[in-house]
């Protein structure tokens, strides 16, 4: 190829790729919405074609000599995957994530090559995350090392110091704001991680440069004949291309900036693309190539000759390897350069709740607000607004103490200590004050609540919870026996007799054979507070003669007392008050559900009471009675 030819096909991608935004600027009112609306058809999209990207001769990377030369060119092994490989290299991770999961399988093939390894899988496609779960399932039976969740990456935020990678591959041009979506995967990265990154970085929306056609329709020339389709590269139509998918190739020529923006990039592979991308996607090609030995040596050659042209520069590469590290924020520069002459915060080695129990309590109510370093060892926590909508409290360390106070009852009312338990449900998880007390919890620790809110923000800050949305009046999300703990604050406080008996049906569904709940009620001890203390009184907004009410229910009448309020706080149809229920009307109902083994009273903070519960071996169908 001449010099004037490599001068100009040069020029060209410089003009191509000449500076443009990465990120993109605040959105209106009607941008929003529009947004939104941009979002549920990228998912309906990839919900109905979920499994078909991963179809043979659907992209140019698929078939089997290409597979095998871009394996070799990160790796220089044919047969090793350069994902395995980067973790085999990098690694070990403990803990890492995927964003865009598809199908599952990297997801598959990571946990296959590591035992040891839990995940989280993140798509915006619900069709997909499915089909990645089943894929788990079936191959490494069971889905208990990896959370299937769903994420718009332009907007949704990942959980905090979450991971030890990141992995990626087609996902990125996909997504338009680019600026948020890198801040954001540094953000979730733990000290020394990494991200992975494999994707398309050529022109947006696949408008491909003259020249990149002209030298794609060169190269498919010396294709035989009888293998091509058509001789021409097909010009793609961006906008029927936005009307099918407003995602595909959103951005892409700007991805390298926005990561370089975030992150150091450590290793980098040109992967092409270039020309075989357009020749693929006009559909050039015969499939049948994939399955002849001459088609497979002319594939082969294809690739190898782009290969060339990068490496002689007269072709960009339209497709990316990074490996790379999150640039380190001025903060954390500080802390480093402290710490190199002060040395490691003292609180630095607890572990948290899988540690010793004292001192996890101590650094969470006390020494986690006497230093910034501190603060860092305990979880996240909630927005001030979702905090008090929650809970009443709007200040970090009131409702660090609310959490220390519950997680103490607990302990102390289980007979074994809490971090043996392997499948814990937290039911009402709410805003997470009792689910952050759990960081470093080893088991499953599943946070159910009835508020999208809650859920998203325990979704994307506290990475040990399973955050599941349910709904009022219907079974929850789990399997039968799938949990050995239950801990419900500040729920049955809430509920009517009916939803109280549906709930613990339900609890006594997804529990197994001798596990232990921990439900708190507001009993004897509340209503006697609530009687001497207006303040109490008042902190619970009974409607007019309440406690009156309550009083004669637990002297003369059921021990059971349900006054109505006026619709829970995310305004869900279901009734929602505060309840009020004495021991015996627990001895003589609860224990249809549940072997009743304690009920101590005042337990936390001196006001509500923790009903201890113990699942039976029998499978009998409990038939309430007052």
């Amino acid at each position: 190829m001449t010099s004037r030819l490599i001068a100009a096909v040069n020029a060209a991608w410089r003009s191509v790729r000449r500076g443009q935004r990465i990120g993109r600027p605040p959105l209106t009112q009607a941008g929003q919405m529009a947004d939104a609306a941009n979002a549920r058809k990228v998912a309906s999209f990839w919900d109905e074609n979920a499994g078909r990207h991963c179809e043979p001769f659907a992209h140019w990377e698929s078939p089997a000599p290409i597979q095998h030369a871009l394996n070799k060119l990160v790796t220089g092994d044919i047969s090793i995957h350069p994902p395995a490989w980067f973790m085999r290299h990098y690694g070990p991770f403990a803990h890492v994530a995927e964003l865009g999961c598809g199908d599952g399988i990297m997801v598959h093939g990571l946990l296959a090559g590591d035992p040891g390894l839990t995940m989280d899988a993140y798509d915006i496609s619900t069709a997909s995350l499915a089909r990645a779960a089943e894929r788990i399932k079936t191959h490494c039976g069971t889905t208990k090392r990896c959370r299937f969740l769903p994420i718009d990456l332009n907007k949704e935020s990942l959980p905090e110091a979450a991971y030890d990678a990141v992995l990626t591959s087609g996902t990125m041009h996909h997504v338009e704001n680019l600026d948020f979506c890198f801040r954001n995967i540094s953000r979730s990265l733990r000290p020394g991680g990494y991200l992975w990154l494999n994707d398309y970085v050529g022109p947006n929306r696949f408008q491909w440069s003259n020249t990149q056609i002209r030298l794609a329709d060169e190269l498919l020339a010396h294709v035989p004949k009888t293998w091509r389709r058509r001789d021409k590269v097909a010009r793609c139509d961006a906008r029927a291309l936005r009307a099918k998918d407003p995602s595909e190739a959103v951005a892409p020529q700007h991805i390298e900036a926005a990561l370089a923006a975030h992150f150091k990039i450590v290793q980098k592979w040109p992967r092409g693309g270039t020309l075989l991308a357009p020749i693929f996607g006009s559909g050039c090609l015969d499939p049948a190539m994939a399955d002849s030995p001459e088609g497979l040596a002319i594939l082969a050659a294809m690739f190898e000759a782009e290969q060339d042209l990068i490496r002689d520069g007269a072709l960009p590469s339209d497709s990316y390897v990074y490996i790379a590290k999150p640039r380190p924020s001025a903060c954390t520069l500080v802390r480093e350069a402290f710490e190199r002459h002060a040395g490691p915060a003292p609180e630095a080695g607890i572990l948290g709740i899988r540690d010793s129990l004292d001192p996890w309590l101590r650094l969470n109510e006390f020494t986690a607000f006497e230093s910034v370093r501190a603060r860092d060892l305990v979880a996240p926590f909630p927005p001030a607004a979702l905090m008090h909508r929650t809970s009443g409290l709007d200040n970090d360390q009131l409702f660090a103490a609310h959490g220390v106070a519950i997680l103490r009852a607990l302990a102390a009312a289980s007979r074994k200590p809490l971090p043996e338990y392997r499948d814990l449900l937290d039911f009402g998880v709410g805003a997470g004050r009792l689910a952050r007390m759990f960081k470093g919890f080893q088991g499953r620790y599943a946070g159910a609540d009835i508020d999208a809110g809650n859920v998203a923000w325990i979704a994307g800050n506290l990475p040990w919870v399973q955050a599941v949305k349910t709904e009022p009046g219907r079974m929850l999300p789990f399997a039968d026996a799938d949990f050995d703990a239950v801990a419900g604050i500040s729920v049955f406080t809430h509920m009517n007799e009916r939803d109280q008996f549906f709930y613990l049906d339900e609890l006594r569904r997804v529990t197994s054979a001798g596990a232990m709940l921990f439900l708190t009620v507001s009993g004897a001890r509340v209503l006697e507070r609530a009687e001497t203390d207006p303040n109490i009184a008042k902190m619970l907004a009974l409607p007019e003669g309440g406690l009156v009410t309550a009083r004669a229910a637990f002297d003369a009448g059921p021990g059971f007392c349900f006054l109505l309020q006026h619709g829970h706080l995310t305004s869900s149809e279901y009734e929602y008050g505060v309840t009020f229920i004495s021991e015996a009307y627990i001895a003589r109902n609860w224990s249809r559900y549940f072997e009743v083994q304690d009920i101590a009273r005042g337990a936390i903070h001196d006001f509500q009471d923790i009903v201890v519960l113990r699942r039976r071996d029998d499978t009998s169908t409990p038939e309430p009675g007052r």
